[in-house]
């Protein structure tokens, strides 16, 4: 392959072009600056209509239901770490399973919108299922003794 001396690019004679750079008195981080805020501005209005739009009834459910496990799974650990403790008094964890209790009506109350072939809804009943035991174990006083 012959190189043509007429198709080098860049300064490999030992010579620099100034042919096509013309100095405007613009700087290239003003000019960089102002196409990030136009970009930001195109992606905010063509994205932000259109996940909007994309979220349907049923996909809140399955948010909703995701919130709920992930607060239910959260409840149960905390209860978990609690009754590990020696020094905690069955009084003192006697609010987190209050609020095992109602998480466990939310979850139940949104799976039951979800269909049956629906994995999350399996995840969400065995979760409320899990929190209803303990919340029966403790009423019923289990841990007594």
């Amino acid at each position: 392959m012959k190189i043509d001396p007429n198709m080098i690019i860049g300064k490999t004679t030992g010579q620099v072009s100034h042919q096509g750079h013309a100095s405007f008195g613009v700087k290239f981080e003003d000019i960089l600056q102002r196409e990030e805020i136009t970009s930001a501005e195109n992606i905010s209005r063509t994205i932000l209509p259109g996940v909007t739009e994309m979220t349907s009834p049923l996909q809140g459910d399955k948010i909703k239901g995701l919130s709920f496990s992930e607060q239910a799974l959260g409840l149960l650990d905390k209860y978990n770490k609690l009754l590990a403790d020696p020094d905690i008094t069955l009084r003192m964890v006697a609010p987190i399973v209050d609020e095992m209790d109602t998480i466990g009506e939310k979850l139940e109350e949104v799976s039951s919108l979800l269909s049956t072939d629906e994995p999350l809804k399996g995840i969400m009943d065995d979760i409320a299922s899990t929190i209803r035991s303990e919340v029966i174990r403790f009423n019923r006083g289990d841990l007594i003794g």
